[in-house]
């Protein structure tokens, strides 16, 4: 029976960490790091809203700029602020509900800790870091340029 439990844990072991994993387990380790310096910060929730956030502001800037025009004369705000929350609920709960309801991120954060380096780690976690905040960036001064006259 023991044998069938390491058997189980090192092909567990060996298995590949996801990207989206990854970059999960990343940044949840992050806040976690943030509350253990001393900050009032909640590690999961935090990691909900952060990725929520992103998912909601991508998306509509996504849909800015494939509607062009069309998106501010036919959507009114309230619509798309109806649009905009259920999106950032739907990606909290979603997130919650894969990551941290099934205890996941334990599993997952001791995986990404036993196999990558801290150097390794560090560059996970800019990365991770890094596209949340440089692809809504982008998205935003792609459609500042298409909105400015040439």
């Amino acid at each position: 029976m023991l044998c069938v439990q390491a058997a189980c844990l090192d092909r567990r072991e060996r298995k590949e960490m996801k990207l989206i994993n990854i970059m999960i387990v990343s940044l949840y380790l992050h806040f976690v790091r943030m509350k253990d310096k001393g900050r009032n910060v909640v590690p999961w929730f935090s990691t909900c809203v952060a990725i929520s956030l992103f998912m909601a502001l991508s998306g509509g800037l996504v849909l800015k700029l494939i509607m062009g025009s069309y998106f501010n004369d036919k959507i009114s705000e309230p619509a798309f602020l109806a649009g905009f929350l259920f999106v950032g609920v739907l990606c909290f709960f979603s997130i919650k509900i894969y990551f941290f309801d099934g205890g996941k991120h334990i599993d997952l954060s001791e995986m990404y800790i036993k196999k990558y380096s801290s150097k390794k780690r560090f560059l996970y976690k800019a990365f991770s870091i890094s596209i949340l905040l440089i692809i809504p960036l982008i998205l935003g001064f792609i459609i500042w340029l298409n909105a400015k006259p040439i």
